[in-house]
């Protein structure tokens, strides 16, 4: 039964692994719909890959351990083993009954926005006062989560309370500076002023914001262990693809909303970088556009050579 189990998590990892793959081939990355169906494919499996490899590492283990016990040739081996035995048991119970909840078919519309309307019942202002309740607790709800709530109407009765009121709740995120909050030194590089003020304000102290060109700020803001890129429908300027494919930096982040010039573009890039994930966001209907945010990551040696 068990080795039926972990034949069921070499199987979803591979997939994993070879959506990965196909990812990076150019002609994948030409066909849009393809391409955009793959992507999404493969962040949908991120969650469930990465608990799938945890509860590998911890049956073989458990397995090693149980190896150790049964020889019984070493008794400071079997001790340590019999001592590590009911943490590793308590997280394998753990990581599978995560395991079995991510299994379970998602509601296609887990990952969209949401709408919430609370409308006060009968019972006058205690009704009224209880909807804010209820506005504030999914306030404070979506706060936790990281999402964004956008507030698009109320009618308010003068004591705390709403007759009515709507909310949208998105899960987007500012990406480059969750980055930038992981642990990697993030330089942006953007021309217009106000957006540049916008893109430093708040932003955490290992992100660093340059106003001017790309072309003029590039070169002297390497090495760095993030670069971030978005860049127009005509994709990289030939100056900018140049340095970037030079080096100096740990890992690319290329936001692109045009099929044709992000292939051009990666295929340049390829002998310095690998396509290490894909995410693809619809940003219908505030636009037609479907924007593609790939993070690309520098070849080992050159990894070594970006470190500054």
């Amino acid at each position: 039964m068990e080795q039926t189990f972990n034949e069921q998590l070499d199987r979803i990892i591979a997939k994993f692994e070879r959506l990965t793959a196909e990812l990076s081939d150019e002609k994948v990355i030409r066909d849009q719909a393809r391409f955009r169906r793959l992507a999404k494919e493969r962040a949908d499996m991120e969650e469930i890959v990465s608990v799938a490899t945890e509860l590998r590492g911890l049956l073989a283990t458990i397995a090693d351990n149980e190896q150790v016990i049964a020889a019984d040739e070493d008794d400071e081996l079997v001790e340590l083993a019999r001592a590590e035995m009911e943490d590793l048991e308590a997280r394998r119970e753990e990581a599978e009954e995560k395991f079995r909840m991510l299994m379970v078919p998602r509601d296609p519309n887990d990952t969209r926005n949401t709408i919430v309307e609370i409308r006060a019942g009968t019972g006058g202002e205690e009704s009224a006062l209880f909807a804010g309740d209820l506005l504030r607790m999914y306030s404070r709800y979506v706060e936790a989560k990281g999402w964004k709530m956008e507030l698009l109407g109320k009618s308010e009765t003068g004591i705390g309370g709403f007759k009515e009121v709507i909310f949208l709740v998105a899960g987007a995120g500012a990406y480059g500076r969750a980055l930038a909050g992981n642990g990697w030194t993030v330089t942006g590089i953007e021309r217009d002023p106000v957006a540049c003020e916008e893109a430093a304000r708040g932003a955490p102290a290992s992100f660093t914001v340059l106003q001017g060109s790309v072309e003029a700020h590039l070169a002297g803001a390497l090495p760095a262990d993030l670069l971030v890129l978005n860049p127009p429908r005509t994709g990289l300027d030939p100056d900018v693809a140049r340095v970037v494919a030079g080096g100096g930096a740990r890992r690319v982040v290329y936001v692109s909303c045009d099929p044709a010039t992000l292939a051009r573009d990666v295929a340049g890039l390829s002998e310095r970088y690998t396509v290490a994930s894909v995410r693809c966001f619809d940003l219908f209907p505030q636009t037609a556009h479907v924007e593609t945010v790939l993070v690309m990551e520098a070849h080992e040696t050159d990894a070594h050579e970006a470190a500054p």
